[in-house]
């Protein structure tokens, strides 16, 4: 091998090496997160609705499990940035802008900034919805 080949390849494998066992670390320390249920943490927002934080802190961005006992209405809320929610299980009325929409599960809604809004959950079981905002929430 000519000699400015061989340093050449010796530079390669010296630069090479390191990048390889770096790349090798981090895919061994990629894991799923996996919260399950009973190790949800809930804070009652009002007697009847109970929020667990996902990721995240609603005095910021966030991502939370929002659950309302069955029969029960949720507070008033008006959010300050854009808000995502998919509803997981239940019936519920979801009060905004022009009135009543009847939600049921596997739904996904988007309450813009700025817009009121409301739910009640039926009285046939617990209503539960992922949320994601991403700024503070009331």
């Amino acid at each position: 091998m000519h000699k400015p080949l061989s340093v050449l390849v010796g530079f390669l494998c010296v630069m090479l090496v390191p990048l390889t066992a770096v790349a090798a670390e981090s895919k061994m320390e990629m894991e799923p997160v996996v919260i399950h249920s009973s190790d949800m943490k809930y804070v009652a927002l009002s007697p009847d609705v109970r929020r667990a934080v996902i990721w995240g802190n609603p005095d910021g961005a966030y991502q939370a499990l929002t659950r309302i006992a069955k029969g029960a209405k949720a507070p008033m809320r008006t959010p300050p940035h854009d808000l995502r929610i998919v509803v997981l299980s239940g019936y519920l009325g979801f009060h905004a802008g022009s009135g009543e929409k009847r939600i049921v599960f596997a739904t996904y809604v988007m309450v813009p900034a700025g817009l009121p809004f409301t739910a009640d959950c039926d009285t046939s079981s617990t209503c539960f919805w992922v949320e994601q905002s991403s700024g503070k929430m009331p």
